[in-house]
């Protein structure tokens, strides 16, 4: 994973997550719609910027000093490319 600048990660593979410290990711997306629990991320010190999607009744925690973008509602839709 050396050297690879983007990861997809399946929301229900939450095991395979130490691949954000693998790669020292900066940014994260979730699509909000998909959780089904709530969601750590402020195990991952790298963690700078977190882009959700969507709307959720659970919680997504970050460490204090990531940069949260909440699209949703009428702020955001989906593209079918």
């Amino acid at each position: 994973m050396v050297g690879n600048p983007v990861i997809c990660l399946d929301i229900f593979e939450k095991a395979n997550f130490y691949h954000l410290s693998t790669i020292e990711a900066d940014t994260a997306i979730v699509s909000l719609d998909l959780i089904n629990s709530d969601l750590d991320l402020s195990l991952f010190p790298t963690l700078k910027q977190l882009y959700l999607i969507g709307d959720t009744q659970y919680k997504v925690d970050t460490a204090p000093d990531v940069q949260r973008f909440h699209f949703s509602g009428k702020n955001y839709k989906y593209f079918n490319i």
